[in-house]
Order: structure tokens, then sequence, then C-alpha cells
């Protein structure tokens, strides 16, 4: 399954957290994942994600990743882990989903090896302090960069793949 990671950094690194209610995400950049969802057909959020989205925002069937046991409702699927939300996606046919939600859920996705693709979207903000990201810890693994669009009010989006060669550059 192709997992699509997508997220918007300030210009210093940081990742707004939901309690950052001076931070929203500017029209285009919401726009614009509500259309790499419908693409991909398919998406998973975090709980905190999930629980701050009106009844019925999600464009495309939903997993929720949260650790507390919780029984699907209302289409929504819900899982304990990025593995279970991948296998869930999967097992109904689903070909590749968009990652959207906290710092928690897209640490977690790369620190299971998960993410074959990144949007990261870079607000000209200054923030000082906030939520990061944290990748796998095992090894630095390359990413290509695909393209680099300009969104609204100064945003810029890098689209980069996993670069997965083995260490070495052997094929």
């Amino acid at each position: 399954m192709n997992v699509v990671a997508y997220f918007t950094l300030t210009a210093d690194g940081f990742l707004p957290g939901a309690e950052d209610k001076d931070l929203p995400p500017p029209d285009k950049i919401l726009a614009d994942t509500t259309k790499r969802a419908r693409d991909l057909g398919s998406q998973i959020v975090g709980r905190t994600s999930y629980e701050n989205m009106e009844p019925g925002e999600s464009p495309v069937p939903m997993v929720v990743v949260s650790r507390s046991k919780r029984a699907d409702k209302d289409g929504v699927l819900f899982a304990r882990s990025p593995r279970e939300a991948v296998k869930r996606l999967q097992s109904a046919g689903h070909k590749s989903t968009l990652v959207g939600g906290g710092a928690r859920l897209f640490s977690s996705f790369l620190a299971a090896d998960l993410v074959d693709e990144l949007y990261v979207n870079v607000a000209p903000e200054l923030v000082g302090s906030g939520l990061r990201i944290e990748g796998p810890r095992r090894h630095a693994q390359g990413l290509k960069l695909v393209r680099t669009s300009h969104l609204e009010d100064g945003v810029v989006q890098m689209h980069y793949r996993r670069d997965r060669k083995p260490a070495g550059g052997a094929a």
C-alpha cells in the first residue's frame, strides 16, 4: 500500500498542534489536503484530529489510530497502531492512503517504516516552540525531491518519495 504523509511545519520546524488555534492552515492547504485524500481514496488520522473534525468531514473512507479500544461507527474504522490501520484499509481493497494528523501519528508511521511519500508544507511563521516529528532512529533514510510548489500566503510545498535503495547505492 502506498502511504502518503501530509503535514505543515512552521519555518522553524515545528508542527502546529490542535491547540494552536492562532495558526490555522490557509484555505489552500485544507483544499489541497482534501484533494489528495480524494485522489488516494482513503485517509488515516489520529484521535485528536478526528475529534476536531466535523461529522462527515472526511471525503473518503477513514481509519482513526487510537490506543483506546473503540468500535467502528458511522463508516469510520478504528485501529490501535499504524500497521493495523494500514491492514484495515488494505483488507477493504484500498491501494493508497493519506496520513494526516499530529506529531505522534506521523512519528509512529515513520518509526514503523510505513511512509512511502511525504508532502511537507512550510509556512512562513516562526513560533519558537511546539511539536516535532521524529523520524526513525535506526539510520538516516534518504528522500528524493519530486516537486516543489508554492501555495498561498508564502507556503512552500515539497513532495518527497522515499529512497528505498539499500545502503551503498546498490540497486
